[in-house]
């Protein structure tokens, strides 16, 4: 419900442009920020061992999603224990963790 609302509002004021929010599709991976170093975050879902290491992409688009509002940030926004959606368009090395490039992550903001 979160999510949806965050994408609703990440469109509400837009000038058309496919930077004002996430991609139009599910999220490849949701978790919690496990760790952040060396320019990359460690999330991990509920029940998952290894979770994914995620970099930037080069046009990486970042929100931060509360219940009335949604508002562009930076990777700063990743802090220990902080929720987060990610889309992660090319290929996911397989390893544990496994490990990925961001095209575009969401906060939850409680």
């Amino acid at each position: 419900m979160l999510l949806a609302t965050a994408l609703l509002m990440a469109g509400c004021g837009s000038d058309g442009s496919d930077t004002a929010a996430p991609p139009d599709r599910e999220p490849e991976y949701t978790g919690s920020v496990i760790a952040v170093s060396d320019g990359r975050a460690l999330v991990r879902a509920k029940g998952d061992a290894c979770g994914i290491w995620v970099a930037p992409t080069e046009d990486l688009k970042m929100f931060r999603a509360g219940i009335d509002s949604t508002e562009p940030t930076d990777w700063s926004g990743f802090v220990k224990g902080q929720k987060v959606y990610l889309w992660i368009p090319g290929p996911i090395a397989e390893s544990c963790p496994m490990q990925g490039a961001a095209e575009a992550v969401v906060f939850a903001v409680p």
